[in-house]
């Protein structure tokens, strides 16, 4: 499951994007991808075209919900 929203950072004031990922850990094919999509943004960073990521959290016990955020467009 993925949810999608955005919020304003409180010490920038720019729109960020806050992602969470649920079930990461449920199968290996989803922690793939999860951890895939994370390498590619950390990797285009600098990118004009591509949104960068600014932070992974992992905020439940279990670690089976991941929260991602990236700048804004």
């Amino acid at each position: 499951m993925l949810l999608s929203s955005s919020a304003a950072d409180d010490i920038s004031g720019e729109t960020v994007a806050i992602k969470l990922v649920t079930r990461v850990f449920e199968k290996v094919q989803l922690a793939k991808r999860a951890l895939r999509e994370i390498t590619l943004l950390r990797h285009f960073s600098n990118h004009e075209n591509i949104t960068g990521l600014i932070d992974v959290d992992a905020i439940s016990r279990d670690f089976n919900e991941m929260y991602v955020a990236l700048f804004g467009l």
